[in-house]
């Protein structure tokens, strides 16, 4: 039986690190070999040892008890609070589903059949791969498409709550901007008029259990004037139009992500082209 190559390419795609993708390769060269009577057992082992890794790699302890929707339960940190704080950080339930309108149960109900899926596979008796190939590697087959499944649906439900976040965020980005100053722009000119902003990109970066970090880029456009106001009546002054690109780095609290203010010193404008 031959494994399937798409579903091993697609699982190292999403793997965070070297240590993570080298378990699953040499999983896979196991397999490969001949005569190894305790290759099925090997891999079944190496998946969960892969699955424990990643878990805690993208759910690290410290951060998940930081959270306020936090709650010990029996085990210290369950594989759905991992898998919850993956996806969403520190962000309350409430906040997903009534700023960005997003259904947090059916969401945790997709949480739990995907590691109910996953469990089924890396907690299997492994005796009985030692005696029957196609049993064996069709139990190979089934892992590898449930860890698969495991990876996108984080990506697939991730990607969810970071997009509509950032609509969100563009709005409050915009309003904060039109009230700075952009500090960069007073050097350049006697006078000038900031005439709009324009974003053309915000990105989350990160969501830990108290911050969220984001980038957003853009242009500001700016009229610049040299002399004064009556030189340029008399024919000596000068106006022209010019854009600037500008990055923001901001760090917003969790609890309430869209309360943004932007310092003047946040603001950084590319004047360079100016000097050209």
């Amino acid at each position: 039986m031959r494994i399937k190559d798409d579903i091993v390419t697609s699982i190292l795609s999403r793997l965070e690190n070297d240590f993570q993708k080298d378990i699953i390769e040499s999983s896979i060269v196991i397999l490969k070999t001949p005569d190894i009577k305790t290759k099925f057992s090997n891999f079944a082992t190496n998946i969960r040892e892969l699955t424990r890794e990643v878990f805690h790699t993208l759910a690290p302890d410290d951060e998940v008890k930081q959270c306020e929707w936090y709650e010990k339960g029996e085990s210290d940190i369950t594989r759905v609070q991992r898998m919850t704080y993956a996806i969403k950080g520190g962000l309350s339930d409430q906040f997903i589903e009534e700023e960005l309108e997003i259904d947090f149960n059916e969401i945790t109900s997709k949480l739990n059949k995907v590691i109910n899926n996953l469990n089924k596979y890396t907690h299997i008796n492994q005796k009985v791969y030692y005696r029957d190939e196609q049993e064996g590697y069709q139990m190979v087959e089934n892992t590898l498409m449930a860890f698969n499944n495991f990876l996108l649906t984080i990506d697939d439900i991730r990607s969810l709550i970071v997009s509509s976040l950032e609509e969100r965020l563009y709005f409050q980005v915009s309003q904060a901007l039109a009230n700075d100053v952009i500090q960069e722009v007073d050097i350049l000119a006697t006078h000038y008029l900031i005439e709009g902003e324009v974003i053309n990109n915000i990105t989350i970066t990160k969501i830990t259990s108290k911050n969220i970090f984001i980038d957003v880029q853009g242009f500001v456009e700016v009229e610049h004037q040299y002399g004064s106001d009556r030189d340029f009546t008399r024919g000596d002054g000068v106006r022209f139009d010019r854009s600037y690109p500008f990055q923001i780095s901001l760090i917003l609290d969790i609890n309430d992500p869209l309360a943004i203010s932007i310092e003047p010193d946040e603001i950084k404008v590319d004047n360079s082209s100016h000097f050209e």
